[in-house]
């Protein structure tokens, strides 16, 4: 079989043209589908975002069940405790409780669950209000091979158990909290 060749003679203006009108018409069929598009993005994003923050969620699950199981009341298991007590965390917290005591009041507490959720937060907030302490967090990540969050999470959950009767509550209390479901982090603006 014989190979045939197909020849054009086309003027190089008349390609221009028909590349430009191309263009026009690709860019016209963009611009009336421009709403359309435009909504099944925001959709999709929408639903991304949903979906971003469940799995953050869950993620911030599992890095805490590390610290403290993800049983009602939370409690440092071995690599809590060992953070508590490597990184130097445990001494800032005795020496600062007076303080962390009234930062978490000022959170106005009305349930365990409230309380435990300040607590979190004004000891994730450590650093902000304690800037003396900061390089004692960084030397007790390093020294302990771990993160400040992870520390100052540890720290917290010490902190509950130390200051939850001056708050009036029991870290038992926290079992049978009705409140847990209408309480979160975002409240303090933790997320925002």
């Amino acid at each position: 079989m014989e190979n045939s060749n197909i020849i054009f003679n086309v003027n190089a203006l008349t390609l221009l043209v028909a590349i430009v009108l191309f263009f026009i018409s690709l860019l016209a069929i963009i611009w009336k589908g421009k709403k359309e598009i435009a909504n099944t993005i925001k959709e999709s994003i929408g639903d991304f975002k949903d979906r971003f923050i469940s799995l953050e969620n869950k993620m911030e699950i599992l890095w805490k069940d590390e610290i403290a199981p993800a049983r009602s009341p939370s409690q440092l298991n071995d690599r809590g405790k060992v953070l508590l007590n490597e990184s130097g965390i445990k001494d800032i917290v005795d020496d600062k409780k007076d303080e962390l005591v009234q930062l978490v009041k000022e959170k106005n507490t009305n349930s365990p669950y409230d309380a435990k959720v300040a607590i979190e937060y004004v000891m994730s907030q450590l650093p902000k209000h304690f800037p003396d302490v900061i390089d004692k967090l960084k030397n007790g990540a390093f020294e302990t091979g771990s993160d400040i969050e992870s520390i100052l999470f540890a720290s917290s959950i010490y902190l509950r158990n130390q200051i939850f009767k001056k708050l009036r509550f029991s870290v038992t209390d926290l079992d049978d909290d009705k409140s847990q479901p209408n309480c979160d982090l975002l409240s303090y603006g933790i997320f925002i």
